[in-house]
């Protein structure tokens, strides 16, 4: 039964299959989603973002449209302020929202 539950999670519509990498991770014991970093935009800037977090990637983890090795990366350290400056660099506002 716990294998079935790795592969669903709870969204505002119900139970449904976990579709996105983040999902998968989400459901992961091991990780706990505290917050997360976005900005409002109509260019597809997530590629750019990612290579501009180029260390540690965990490779092919959130990148199967495209050819970047990665858009998961591994900090010893809290990462905010980095993602932040990075988005900041190509002109988008960042918006943190922490996560109950």
């Amino acid at each position: 039964m716990k294998r079935l539950y790795r592969h669903v999670m709870l969204s505002n519509e119900g139970v449904k299959k976990a579709r996105w990498h983040v999902d998968h991770i989400n459901l992961d014991e091991h990780f706990k989603l505290v917050y997360t970093i976005h900005a409002f935009t109509h260019n597809r800037l997530e590629c750019l973002l990612a290579a501009g977090l180029q260390s540690k990637p965990v490779n092919g983890f959130g990148c199967s449209d495209c050819a970047c090795k990665s858009h998961l990366f591994y900090r010893l350290y809290d990462p905010a302020d980095e993602v932040v400056k990075v988005f900041r660099k190509y002109g988008l506002e960042p918006l943190v929202e922490e996560i109950l």
